[in-house]
């Protein structure tokens, strides 16, 4: 399909809009009034107090596209982002919602049709999954959902998945349901006559990726552990949008599509070094930089600003960083990666210019502690002797107490320190080598103390 990513999702909203769904717009990344979450992780979040019972939805049928933010915590992607070719720290989820008026039939039929007609993938490239039941926990296959999909799909490309893979759970209690799947097999046709891509689904193969789950919320979670039917039956579905525009444009990755490769296309311009389409830390440094940028800039839109606590910290110290850990040079065109990667989150004149200040603002405190810090280690540090310090602690207030280094308000915690000055070393010390590993000693003693 010959669509741009604005035009792909532009479909998918005017197909639930023919279906009587209301488009809503999408809840702010940062979430101020719910204590259990910090950032908007999963499409669900906003519309939690409905399927909770705590409220009722004005529209019965709604459609959105919710931007979600993975970065710490249980759902977190970090160590996945740019290694992989599918994983993000800020991603867009399609979704549509029934709150107590249709159920699987719809659910799976118009996932169905709008995949293979509107979408046109090919249906040998597609395979789903269905919840095969539960002994233990006295639950049935899921056979309603089962005999739907053999009306439309061959029976071999119906997969029966565990509890795990496909009975979700809001928490230890309170609504669950089962889930049904659906993986496209990218693969090349060679590779696809060669081995079945039913044997790949949910087995982390990179070109055979899930790309929409469809909850089906119809039991309550006792607090004795046991299940009860729901007098109101719900649906919850999503769809990572950037593997759609991948599956669409026909790509290997996410990253080559035109969501991230404009982007890339600049980082290559602004550091004088190209990217090869490849699993090399050059290449991998390239992808991080393209969704971090990304995150940062739909995160301070919402209005989250980097801070030394709460939220503002995960966005200071974690994707944050990237920018300088990766390619220096890259803090001094901050403008210019804002102004091509942001431009969709952006909804009024002035915000392009907040992003770019914002980061440049991290950029600059990052090289100003770096003279501080670099000038500190290079007279006095002992790297053998601090591999082998096993108070941290002490060692911290020491450090922080020299007069080039007043830090302490930046970090509310060692590890965190530890971890911005093992970034400033690796691109101002000699030994290079011994100082990470000092580093890394230091911090596993922190973490075997707690």
């Amino acid at each position: 399909m010959n669509k741009s990513a604005s035009e792909i999702r532009q479909i998918f909203m005017d197909y639930f809009q023919e279906k009587n769904h209301k488009i809503v717009p999408s809840a702010p990344i940062v979430i101020k009034n719910d204590p259990t979450l910090m950032f908007t992780n999963a499409g669900m979040n906003q519309f939690k107090d409905y399927f909770l019972g705590n409220k009722v939805s004005e529209f019965p049928r709604i459609a959105d596209t919710q931007k979600c933010l993975r970065v710490s915590g249980k759902h977190n992607d970090l160590e996945e982002v740019g290694v992989d070719t599918y994983h993000h720290t800020m991603f867009e989820m399609l979704g549509n919602w029934s709150f107590g008026d249709y159920f699987k039939e719809e659910t799976i039929t118009w996932a169905w049709d709008l995949l293979t007609v509107h979408y046109q993938i090919p249906k040998d490239r597609l395979y789903v999954t269905i919840f095969e039941g539960d002994a233990k926990e006295l639950l049935e296959k899921d056979i309603e959902s089962y005999n739907l999909w053999k009306n439309l799909i061959d029976e071999h490309r119906i997969i029966n998945g565990n509890k795990k893979d496909n009975f979700w759970e809001m928490g230890d209690t309170g609504p669950c349901g089962p889930c049904t799947e659906i993986h496209v097999d990218c693969r090349p046709d060679a590779e696809r006559a060669a081995v079945d891509g039913k044997e790949l689904v949910n087995n982390d193969h990179p070109q055979v990726i899930e790309i929409w789950n469809n909850v089906f919320i119809q039991f309550n979670r006792k607090m004795d552990g046991s299940l009860e039917e729901l007098p109101s039956k719900h649906v919850d579905t999503g769809m990572g949008f950037e593997r759609l525009v991948r599956v669409l444009q026909g790509k290997s990755s996410n990253y080559d599509t035109d969501i991230f490769l404009p982007t890339i296309t600049l980082i290559e311009q602004l550091s004088n070094k190209k990217y090869h389409y490849k699993d090399d830390k050059s290449d991998i440094a390239f992808r991080v930089i393209s969704d971090h940028i990304r995150a940062i800039a739909f995160t301070i839109t919402d209005g989250q600003i980097p801070s030394n606590n709460g939220a503002g910290y995960v966005i200071k110290f974690k994707p944050a960083p990237s920018l300088f850990e990766h390619e220096p040079v890259l803090s001094e065109h901050v403008h210019e990666l804002v102004i091509e990667m942001a431009r969709p989150a952006t909804t009024r004149s002035g915000t392009d210019s907040r992003i770019s200040v914002t980061i440049a603002g991290i950029c600059q405190d990052f090289f100003v502690n770096r003279e501080r810090i670099l000038l500190y280690v290079c007279e006095t540090a002992d790297f053998k002797h601090l591999a082998r310090v096993r108070k941290f602690d002490g060692w911290f207030r020491q450090f922080n107490d020299h007069q080039y280094l007043k830090l302490d308000a930046q970090f509310p915690d060692p590890v965190g320190m530890t971890y911005y000055i093992s970034l400033i070393l690796r691109w101002g010390h000699p030994n290079i080598h011994t100082v990470i590993d000092a580093f890394e000693a230091l911090t596993d003693q922190y973490n075997e103390g707690k």
